[in-house]
């Protein structure tokens, strides 16, 4: 029985037979309940999948731009079917060889820079991709290059960057040998490789400063509560001291979803401290834990951290958000239908079912419909008529006049494919 399609999970990064991709997702109004980043999601994890036929059939039905880190997802998969047919088919290529250097993938790597992807900076930039995932061997053939064109310079803001990036990803005997080259003085000795000192351990014997910059880093580490507290122990000041980025390593561990790592930075900080953008980091990453962790430690929260949530379709965040009493976070005629606003504009159905069975009210003046109507693909015509028939049967106020004028454009823009 466990064996039927209801029990089957089909994993989008791997390659899924083009049969069934084209009955999941080739049917017309197959991606309506998806929100816009699903749909981004959708693209990059088919391109991953190496699925040239099903990518084509995803870009065909998505209606979703080809941005970037869709190439970056081929990329870094190593997928060169991906790359190829992307490039075909207009997509910026130029981080799609930083994600194969992030991947370790030097051969695509070579054939992404020698099709024209990306441009003299490419090499630095793999470079960087490269050592903060470990990938010694691409970092040496990304900074030969770099070198051979002389556009890396010892003591260079290249050079610092880049010793920056070996230390966060590869061994210490690496950060020895690009400190040695890159940054030491001429003529320096090499330390010795034996050597089992920690590379933090290691910076700091060669005179680096202790800097809050090293909380962010490592707030976005899976051992981040172990690391900030090895930082703290040693001295390093948590925060900036004029104030600019201070959440910084609150945010990134929200991001990663680490409550016990946010805990322990917010610890010693005042009551009434702003920790809005760690709310709504959290919110948008759909990190409840995070959330009900910093709620318990008394921490307080507004009515952006229900927008963050809904903008990114996540439902459970946003229930646990609005049932909360004591967050102060409504649904009232104050609001004036925003939060649908945020729902509609991302293609969302399934939120905007649920903000109404929470009790979110329509605008009075149309907004809402007009929103949702204006963030439809204007060649669908179809997919519009869905929306607005939704909109009526649930009460939705209309704002007909321009609803005329917005489908007689869609009229159009339909003709005119």
């Amino acid at each position: 029985m466990l064996g039927t399609p209801e029990f089957t999970t089909v994993r989008l990064s791997e390659p899924v037979p083009h049969h069934a991709f084209a009955l999941r997702w080739g049917r017309p109004g197959a991606l309506r309940d998806l929100t816009w980043p699903q749909r981004h999601d959708l693209l990059c994890l088919t391109a991953a999948s190496g699925a040239t036929a099903n990518l084509a059939l995803a870009v065909q039905s998505d209606g979703c731009p080809l941005t970037v880190e869709v190439g970056y997802a081929a990329g870094k998969a190593g997928q060169p079917g991906s790359c190829a047919l992307l490039a075909e088919l207009g997509c910026n290529m130029w981080r799609a060889v930083e994600g194969a250097a992030a991947g370790g993938h030097l051969a695509l790597c070579e054939d992404l820079l020698t099709g024209g992807a990306g441009g003299l900076s490419s090499f630095l930039s793999c470079a960087f991709a490269a050592a903060e995932a470990g990938h010694t061997h691409v970092v040496e053939w990304m900074v030969r290059r770099y070198e051979e064109l002389e556009l890396l310079g010892p003591r260079s803001w290249g050079a610092w960057e880049l010793v920056k990036a070996v230390a966060e990803g590869c061994d210490l005997a690496a950060l020895q040998r690009y400190h040695a080259e890159l940054i030491a003085p001429e003529g320096a000795e090499e330390e010795d490789q034996e050597v089992s000192l920690e590379s933090v351990q290691w910076l700091e014997s060669q005179g680096f400063p202790h800097t809050w910059e090293a909380f962010t880093a490592a707030a976005k580490r899976p051992d981040a509560l172990e690391r900030l507290t090895w930082l703290a122990q040693r001295g390093y000041p948590r925060r900036p001291e004029r104030g600019y980025g201070a959440n910084a390593p609150l945010v990134a561990a929200a991001a990663t979803g680490n409550a016990a790592a946010v805990l322990f930075l917010a610890e010693g900080l005042p009551v009434d401290e702003d920790f809005g953008d760690v709310w709504c980091t959290a919110a948008a990453k759909g990190h409840l834990p995070v959330l009900q962790a910093l709620h318990a430690a008394g921490r307080c929260v507004g009515a952006h951290a229900a927008h963050a949530a809904t903008r990114n379709g996540h439902l459970h965040v946003l229930a646990w958000l609005l049932k909360t009493p004591d967050l102060g976070v409504a649904l009232n005629e104050k609001d004036d239908g925003r939060i649908c606003v945020d729902a509609v504009q991302e293609g969302d159905f399934t939120v905007l079912e649920c903000l109404l069975r929470l009790g979110c009210p329509w605008d009075p003046t149309g907004h809402v419909s007009n929103a949702c109507l204006k963030a439809c693909n204007m060649s669908q015509v179809d997919e519009m008529l869905s929306w607005l028939s939704w909109l009526v049967a649930a009460g939705c106020p209309i704002d007909w006049p321009v609803t005329v004028v917005i489908k007689a454009a869609a009229a159009v823009a339909q003709a005119a494919d």
